[in-house]
């Protein structure tokens, strides 16, 4: 369960960031590994030539001291050199810190994937909220961002910070004299200039990133959402490689982004590092004219220059210091948030077992790998096979948060050709006995037993999803397209069945074949009739044995509910429907009428 009453600075929070190392860095072979040594070994060069870029100004007090002209020219190319060094030092330790950045968000990311979208887990959190977990969602996109940025803005400082404050600390103590370099009005308009230019595809990337970001968002809005009916596809997989794909898209603009960065950190640190030397060349102009002959003598010039910088510096590091608490309180908070989510996700799956499940492997891809339901104290091994397709003994339908009881000692046998038709009042639990054979709800009571394989089933919830992408892809949904050779039959068949439940047009209005992605929102597009007429030729491309259908044709006319269910019988597809309409009558062989008082229940044949 989610509990909020250890969130602050403390031993919880080092706990959970100690942990989440282990997936920003997977092993010691992993890119963001390699990435994290190189960081340090650029943050301990940045700050050993930041020493002598700060000791620069005191040469050139010596030699300005000394009027020494050749002297003054041999410091200028010292100087510059030591400055284009800390420039490229300071810009690829940035960069470097980006790229890390990145790969710290996919790869954390990718292991919450993993876990989120393994045994219907983000069904468990969105729906059934067993763990009281807030915005799974949340954390898993802005979050993990927020996480990932924050920790990259301060890790390099993390690392140098104690040295450097320990080394200018003692050197300070032994010098003395504070002083500083002044700046020069038209050295920062060149600087503002040159920048503005570099900006503008920084600024467009950005507005682009933005926009992955938001697409990436609403990929996990959309599971959240619609979390029950991608539960009954069993559609984990391919919805997790989907939003693997939005996140390897986001990161690809996020790199592109931080590639068109690097120069304009180039410019930035160039003229930021000049600058300190900018004064020097100004004021050797009057200096060299013989204005200021009366200046102090150059070594005391020298030693005041070097105090100054040592002091300033220190100064400098306390500041970083200072600036780096809000950053980290920013860091604890989402930290407490993502590790808070993993800790859920690790306690699911430790407790897969403990709900009165029989597995049939151990695979974490399987959506429902239990064909078999029992109670806990049942010895699964004991049952008796049966021969039906599928069996309910003495099942109680309860619901998982009120606990209330829908239906009492259920007991039914079906078999391949015979089809079932449920009814009942509004919330008498028709759609809830769907989700504990789908074994999206835990069985309170009971067994439940199903002789057929889970490509034999096959589920249209109430609502239908749709998934991002083509036209085919909504057809062959759960499955994916792979490659670029279609069958030409496969589309001549999905042509005529469209055409066949009133959908010809639908390729055309999709970009002119079942291949063109429409990009748009197939819930915006798609009329509620549409969208059922469209579950129902993603049914019948599936072919299962059994399908289960919850109100299916609830929006649809007369002839079209007849149309389809006669389809259904022309396929030898077994039906298990949810339903109001007298007119399903007809293509059922039972009635199951439950919601009666005290959970009672009928099962009646309907003659024909």
């Amino acid at each position: 369960m989610a509990d909020n009453h250890g969130y602050g600075f403390n031993v919880l929070y080092l706990r959970r960031f100690y942990r989440l190392h282990g997936l920003l860095f997977p092993n010691w072979k992993s890119l963001n590994t390699v990435l994290m040594v190189l960081l340090v070994i650029l943050s301990g060069l940045e700050q050993w030539l930041a020493l002598y870029v700060g000791l620069i100004s005191g040469g050139y007090y010596k030699v300005l001291g000394d009027q020494d002209w050749s002297g003054f020219q041999t410091t200028t190319l010292d100087a510059t050199l030591k400055i284009m060094a800390m420039v490229i030092t300071k810009s690829f330790r940035v960069y470097v810190t980006n790229v890390m950045t990145v790969g710290w968000r996919r790869s954390l990311t990718m292991a919450l994937h993993q876990m989120y979208f393994a045994r219907i887990r983000y069904y468990r959190l969105n729906v059934l909220d067993e763990s009281g977990l807030d915005n799974p969602d949340q954390r898993i996109t802005a979050d993990v961002s927020l996480l990932c940025q924050s920790y990259g803005s301060i890790i390099a400082d993390l690392i140098v910070v104690p040295f450097t404050i320990s080394y200018y600390t003692y050197s300070a103590y032994t010098r003395a004299g504070p002083a500083g370099p002044t700046g020069m009005f038209l050295f920062f308009l060149v600087s503002t200039l040159i920048n503005k230019v570099l900006m503008s595809p920084v600024v467009r990337l950005t507005v682009e990133q933005e926009r992955r970001e938001g697409d990436f968002r609403f990929k996990h809005v959309t599971v959240r959402t619609h979390a029950e009916s991608l539960a009954f596809h069993k559609s984990a997989r391919v919805e997790s490689v989907k939003s693997d794909e939005k996140l390897w898209k986001l990161c690809q603009t996020q790199q592109s982004l931080f590639n068109r960065q690097l120069a304009l950190d180039l410019a930035t640190n160039t003229f930021s590092y000049m600058g300190s030397i900018a004064s020097f060349l100004v004021i050797a102009i009057p200096i060299f004219s013989g204005v200021y002959d009366d200046l102090s003598p150059s070594d005391l010039a020298r030693a005041v220059s070097e105090n100054a910088f040592v002091c300033m510096y220190l100064v400098f590091q306390f500041t970083k210091l200072v600036q780096m608490a809000s950053t980290v309180s920013r860091l604890a908070g989402v930290t407490h948030r993502i590790g808070e989510m993993t800790e859920v996700l690790i306690h699911m799956n430790r407790t897969f077992h403990s709900q009165g499940r029989k597995s049939s492997d151990n695979s974490e891809d399987e959506e429902h790998d239990h064909l078999v339901e029992v109670l806990p104290d049942q010895n699964p091994e004991s049952l008796v096979k049966s021969s039906h397709s599928l069996v309910l003994e003495h099942v109680n339908l309860v619901t998982p948060k009120s606990r209330t009881v829908l239906v009492q000692n259920l007991s039914l046998n079906l078999d391949l050709g015979s089809n079932l038709l449920i009814v009942g009042q509004s919330s008498a639990g028709k759609s809830s006995l769907l989700r504990v054979i789908a074994g999206l709800w835990p069985l309170d009571r009971g067994v439940i037993q199903r002789n057929l394989s889970d490509l034999d089933v096959f589920f249209l919830p109430q609502q239908p999803f749709f998934t991002d992408g083509t036209l085919r892809e909504q057809i062959v949904y759960p499955l994916q397209v792979v490659g670029t050779h279609i069958d030409p039959q496969e589309s001549l068949d999905l042509l005529n069945i469209l055409e066949e439940v009133g959908l010809g047009d639908l390729p055309r209005r999709c970009g002119g074949s079942l291949d063109s992605d429409p990009k748009w929102s197939w819930y915006d597009k798609l009329s509620p009739g549409e969208m059922q007429r469209l579950a129902f030729i993603r049914l019948f491309f599936h072919g299962p044995k059994m399908a289960f259908l919850d109100e299916s044709t609830s929006a649809l006319s007369l002839d079209l509910e007849d149309l389809l269910y006669k389809k259904c019988v022309e396929k030898n597809i077994a039906l298990v429907s949810v339903g109001h309409r007298e007119t399903l009558r007809q293509y059922h062989d039972q009635v199951l009428t439950i919601g009666l008082p005290e959970g009672q229940w009928t099962l009646e044949s309907i003659p024909h």
